[in-house]
């Protein structure tokens, strides 16, 4: 994703884009003529991220926005609302200048429903601040390809490291719910089980975060028995199993020929963890 502004004044909005350009992965442009990107203030905006953020400056408004792009123009005047367009991976959002807006020459080359808005429900408010725009711009943008699986949020450079001390931590529940279930303490060894399970949803996460998931082991647990991306139904109920807070104590007591334990059930959501953590890694 790219933003485009289009001859901008404040040097102070252009640093707070391009801060949130770096946070949000997208790359930006700016369409001359404007003031010196150098400019203390916009540096002063954008912090020590300022030399980070993928930017590009061109002379004409037609460099910045080639034949056949997939644009979305952000105009008081667009008859879309901004939640309404449907953004792609590869789109152009484009803003203006704060005090005119976008030029009617760029306006005019690209059609109507092109022109996206945000609403302002006070006729006392004549426009929105730029950097707030484009905010709301980027980030309804990228919740629109998350929720289709088009963007995931980054994992830290430590991510490996930490998954594997998640997974390490979770052998270590196993060995303790064994041996609980052997002195005959099935409360522990059932708190076990779903610990191990919880602690491999969580090594798993840490390279490939997904929505929805919670803090706890428990959430995991009923998030992964949720999650309608799961297509292997045995990980499923095995989730959905440990998560269960009611069942019958004789379930736990003896593991028979065919008969499930919480035990089983916590290694085959761990291997099956343990898989997704490597290939996502």
């Amino acid at each position: 994703m790219r933003v485009v502004l289009i001859e901008p004044r404040i040097p102070q909005n252009t640093g707070s884009i391009g801060r949130l350009c770096l946070a949000t992965d997208a790359a930006l442009t700016l369409v001359k003529p404007l003031f010196n990107v150098d400019d203390k203030a916009a540096k002063r905006a954008g912090l020590d991220y300022w030399p980070q953020v993928d930017l590009t400056v061109v002379e004409d408004w037609r460099a910045a926005l080639p034949e056949g792009a997939s644009v979305w123009l952000f105009t008081a005047h667009g008859e879309t609302v901004y939640y309404d367009a449907a953004f792609g991976p590869d789109d152009l959002l484009v803003f203006g200048s704060e005090d005119l807006g976008l030029p009617q020459d760029v306006l005019a080359a690209f059609p109507k429903a092109r022109r996206v808005r945000l609403p302002m429900d006070s006729e006392k408010v004549r426009s929105l601040n730029l950097a707030q725009s484009v905010a709301v711009g980027v980030y309804e943008a990228r919740r629109q390809l998350k929720k289709r699986g088009l963007v995931q949020q980054p994992s830290s450079p430590d991510a490996n490291a930490e998954s594997a001390d998640w997974f390490t931590q979770a052998d270590a529940e196993i060995l303790g719910g064994d041996a609980a279930w052997t002195e005959g303490n099935s409360g522990k060894g059932r708190v076990c089980s779903r610990r191990a399970a919880g602690m491999a949803i969580k090594g798993w996460l840490t390279v490939a975060p997904r929505d929805a998931y919670g803090r706890s082991f428990m959430h995991h647990l009923n998030a992964l028995a949720d999650d309608e991306a799961i297509e292997a139904t045995r990980i499923r109920e095995a989730a959905a199993r440990l998560a269960a807070r009611k069942r019958p104590e004789g379930d736990f007591q003896v593991a028979v020929p065919k008969t499930l334990t919480p035990m089983d059930d916590a290694r085959t959501i761990m291997a099956w963890c343990r898989a997704q953590a490597d290939g996502a890694g």
